[in-house]
């Protein structure tokens, strides 16, 4: 979403593009750093409430972000965003799975996951498009908007029953990201999520950032 809404974020926050840019890196910093703690310290939790939790706690933050005047503040909004959306995601996969049948699971987990490429080829340009119209707040309001019914979803469907029937050990999951298949799968991954969200300045800043010499 913040990748067409950079240049306004700069202007409104009184910050340079490229400090606005790096709300971007934010977010991605909270995805890594926060998918296994919040994976790990939830596993004991019951599903319908760690869901409702990450999705209201998602919720809260972008209503922060679309009211803050204070860059900081925003800033850390994207972070805590993205650590409750990995946790999120972390959980709603083992969910998916518990709510189909063997033969299902595999279906039900690129049901899962195809959310993310939409957000990507609607949610990217219907966010520009929105901030452009209406200011890059609006655009915050908007996701907080749409994640309400997401919410009401997940206290319909959600299994009330308690998380897993195994323990989530960080020192465990640690282990496994040493393994040699794991580690080819990281590495195609970044490489794909760097060309796919890789935000280039427009010629106007590049050129404004050049030294004389």
């Amino acid at each position: 979403m913040l990748a067409g809404l950079v240049p306004g974020i700069a202007h409104d926050m009184s910050v340079s593009v490229a400090a606005a840019a790096s709300l971007t890196s934010a977010y991605a910093i909270g995805m890594i750093v926060g998918a296994p703690p919040m994976a790990a310290l939830s596993s004991r939790w019951p599903r319908r409430r760690e869901l409702a939790g990450f999705l209201a706690a998602f919720i809260v933050v972008h209503v922060i972000g679309a009211v803050t005047a204070s860059f900081p503040v925003l800033f850390g909004t994207r972070i805590v965003a993205a650590i409750v959306n990995a946790g999120f995601l972390a959980v709603a996969m083992s969910v998916a799975t518990a709510l189909t049948v063997p033969a299902k699971q595999a279906r039900a987990t690129a049901i899962l996951v195809s959310g993310v490429t939409l957000s990507c080829v609607a949610g990217v340009p219907a966010g520009a498009m929105l901030g452009d119209r209406s200011g890059w707040r609006s655009a915050f309001w908007a996701v907080a908007a749409l994640c309400l019914p997401a919410l009401a979803l997940v206290f319909r469907s959600a299994p009330a029953s308690a998380a897993r029937h195994h323990d989530v050990s960080i020192r465990q999951e640690a282990r496994e990201l040493r393994s040699r298949p794991v580690q080819l799968a990281l590495t195609l991954a970044a490489l794909v999520n760097g060309a796919t969200f890789d935000i280039r300045l427009p010629r106007r800043h590049r050129n404004r950032h050049r030294s004389p010499a």
